[in-house]
């Protein structure tokens, strides 16, 4: 009899809780784990962007993590993600 075993990662979703404006930057929350380290990441444009980061290096002792990132330098609306920074 042969066994296979699958390796299945954890994933960990994480969701933005809230975006306000600061000056002419942004605040961003999100949910977060101690111990780990996150990114922020801003694209202008879904169908051809490339993710710029716009923060770097966070991390909390808390439930969650409170950034402020730059404004968009094109001047109009972007996207955003948070995601753990894995370093290779």
């Amino acid at each position: 009899m042969k066994f296979k075993t699958h390796f299945h990662p954890a994933v960990i979703t994480l969701a933005l809780t809230r975006i306000q404006p600061s000056g002419l930057s942004f605040q961003i929350t999100f949910a977060a784990v101690a111990g780990k380290l996150y990114l922020v990441e801003r694209c202008s444009d879904l169908a051809t962007c490339g993710w710029a980061t716009v923060a770097d290096d966070l991390s909390t002792n808390g439930p969650e993590i409170v950034t402020t990132v730059p404004p968009n330098p094109l001047g109009h609306s972007g996207f955003y993600h948070a995601r753990v920074k894995i370093n290779v």
